[in-house]
């Protein structure tokens, strides 16, 4: 996968007076692409009928099946974040009163096995199976470079709109931020065959369908500096 950082800048101003305390504020908004490395796939497990025991029994055996399935296909137990099953009861359904249900939290690095878990998963006894989450392992150092080009930017625009006054720009004197992702499809989707999948893999391949590329996130910062 292209692991090249698309970052585009915006600025956008929400206040630049000069208060009493001499300074000035800055909003400076970031929208950072972070190619897409890893999804977090949650599945759960879930069971239903009349006798208690029965359905603890039916729910730990698919959930087992689950463990073992992912276990046998590379994964290792502290890959696996996996929520105790809970019994509980709805009495409003007469016929199958109680519910036994457990969650397997996992990540998939190969995203185009992303199908091919699915539908192994479903085969074993999940009962639905979901993206969560996108991941990069080098997110933290987008958002350092973020942070940088967001207080220079914002040093830049604050001397220009000082450029005519008798105050300079000094240091920073708060700074806050706000991230949030951006639901969003990439125009340039790739269509890749996929790749000859591991002789190890417990799981009949199935064709990738997963096209996103990066994940988008939106950092807005506010940044207040000094004047002198």
């Amino acid at each position: 996968m292209n692991k090249l950082i698309l970052i585009a800048l915006f600025i956008g101003m929400i206040s630049c007076t000069a208060t009493e305390e001499r300074s000035i504020k800055l909003n400076v908004n970031h929208t950072v692409q972070i190619p897409v490395e890893y999804v977090t796939a949650t599945v759960m497990i879930t069971e239903y009928g009349s006798d208690p025991k029965e359905v603890e029994l039916m729910g730990y055996e698919k959930l087992s099946s689950v463990v073992n399935l992912l276990e046998r296909n590379g994964l290792e137990e502290d890959d696996l974040e996996i929520e105790p099953g809970q019994i509980s009861a709805a009495y409003h359904r007469r016929e199958d009163p109680y519910q036994f249900n457990s969650i397997v939290t996992f990540d998939i690095r190969d995203t185009d096995n992303i199908d091919t878990f699915r539908r192994a998963i479903i085969g074993v006894g999940g009962t639905s199976f979901q993206i969560s989450s996108y991941g990069n392992s080098d997110e933290e150092s987008i958002y350092d470079e973020a942070y940088r080009n967001a207080i220079n930017t914002a040093k830049d625009r604050a001397e220009q709109l000082l450029s005519n006054q008798k105050e300079s720009v000094g240091k920073i004197k708060t700074i806050q931020e706000d991230i949030r992702q951006i639901a969003e499809s990439n125009a340039s989707l790739r269509n890749e065959t996929m790749m000859a999948m591991n002789e190890s893999f417990d799981m009949d391949p199935v064709d990738p369908l997963f096209r996103k590329e990066f994940y988008t996130k939106t950092i807005q910062f506010y940044i207040e500096f000094e004047l002198n």
